[in-house]
């Protein structure tokens, strides 16, 4: 027994047994054993990963950061982050096909109802839930029992400047109505360019600095019933003043830098009455078509 116990440990404990049967596995084929079911697993459940960066993301950075900015730089209902900047096309053709399947008006606001009363009851903090564990996790851990969520992709456009302040951006994302993060973008080549740290060629030519991006963020059918875009902006400090100055308390030491920070945040946009101008703008539309093609046919 010892012989073959010692032969294991030998030949990499693949159960040779013999001490010389075989060669070790490499260090990427006893990687690929951990790691490739890791794999398929984030492939197969996409969303459910999707969700769960977001709700990682949104405690350990998002909250912190927008929590750290004084009252004073923080600004409502900012137009240009509304519905008109938002790429919600996708959700569009969700509902329009949810009612091509025969999902009635009706249902569907019942589920949006449900949604919105799960959610109220998630944000209530009562005693009897904090009894049993903390909120997040029971809510990853129904996720995963449940089948995998469905997500339909959103956009919306973020100016990479402040208009009033002409601070660069540190931060885009976007909440629902519970103050839940669907998505954020943190715009890192882009703030390079804007600060002149890039490479500035692309293939021969100068590269233009951005003045837009986009942050991607994700609405689950049945859950989600309103969105809002926020943005951080953050004064550019040089980088030696910065590793000084920068507690984000606002507090500073005397004589060091510390960057201002503005947060914009958009007015709410309801994804029911987004649907709704966005069939209604697909109707104007097919009559417009219709006519050119009366008109044609005249002709």
């Amino acid at each position: 027994g010892g012989d073959g116990e010692k032969g294991e440990e030998e030949g990499g404990g693949n159960g040779g047994g013999d001490g010389g049967g075989g060669a070790a596995p490499s260090l990427a084929e006893r990687c690929d054993r951990y790691m490739l079911p890791w794999l398929t697993c984030i492939q197969g459940h996409r969303n459910t990963y999707t969700l769960i960066t977001n709700a990682f993301y949104q405690s350990q950075y998002v909250d912190k950061l927008e929590e750290a900015v004084p009252a004073a730089g923080r600004t409502d209902g900012v137009r240009d982050l509304g519905f008109e900047r938002m790429d919600l096309s996708l959700w569009g053709e969700h509902v329009k096909d949810a009612v091509a399947k025969g999902v009635s008006d009706e249902e569907m606001e019942r589920e949006m109802e449900e949604a919105r009363a799960h959610l109220a009851q998630k944000g209530e903090g009562t005693a009897p839930a904090a009894e049993e564990g903390d909120a997040e996790p029971e809510l990853v851990a129904a996720k995963q029992g449940d089948a995998e969520p469905e997500l339909v992709e959103a956009k919306v456009a973020i100016r990479l400047r402040d208009p009033t302040t002409g601070h660069p951006v540190d931060l885009a994302y976007v909440r629902d109505q519970n103050g839940d993060v669907l998505g954020f973008e943190q715009f890192s080549d882009a703030k390079k360019k804007l600060r002149g740290r890039g490479d500035g060629e692309k293939d021969g030519e100068k590269e233009e600095v951005p003045t837009e991006g986009k942050c991607t963020f994700h609405v689950q059918p049945g859950r989600t019933a309103t969105v809002q875009a926020y943005v951080i902006y953050r004064e550019d400090v040089p980088e030696e003043e910065e590793k000084e100055g920068d507690d984000r308390s606002g507090e500073g030491e005397k004589g060091k830098k510390v960057p201002e920070e503005r947060l914009r945040r958009g007015p709410v946009v309801s994804l029911a009455e987004a649907a709704a101008a966005l069939a209604a703008a697909e109707k104007e539309d097919q009559k417009g078509q219709d006519v050119a093609t009366d008109c044609t046919k005249e002709e």
